[in-house]
């Protein structure tokens, strides 16, 4: 998400501060069956894919696809011990 202020500038807290409502209004629309995914296209570091996802009330999402911006495992095995929502990664670890 742009931000309000430069479209073509992306500021992370704003995002989260837009997404997070947004998700919990989908679900809230959608019920619990449908799976809701969001991509974030590697946006986040790791404390602000972490704070996004500690925003949102449980089983909101059922998965993050590219959460992060680091390709490590190291990354997400921080980021996993930060919340329990599933993630979507693995086609930057191999050719497009």
């Amino acid at each position: 998400m742009a931000t309000a202020k430069d479209p073509g500038l992306f500021d992370p807290r704003e995002s989260i501060e837009l997404a997070v409502p947004r998700m919990i209004q989908v679900r809230e629309s959608i019920g619990p069956g449908p799976f809701l995914g969001v991509d974030y296209h590697h946006a986040f570091n790791v404390a602000e894919a972490a704070a996004f996802c500690q925003k949102l009330p449980p089983g909101t999402l059922d998965f993050i696809e590219d959460p992060i911006r680091e390709y490590t495992p190291g990354a997400f095995r921080e980021l996993r011990r930060m919340t329990e929502v599933p993630f979507a990664v693995g086609e930057v670890f191999t050719s497009k």
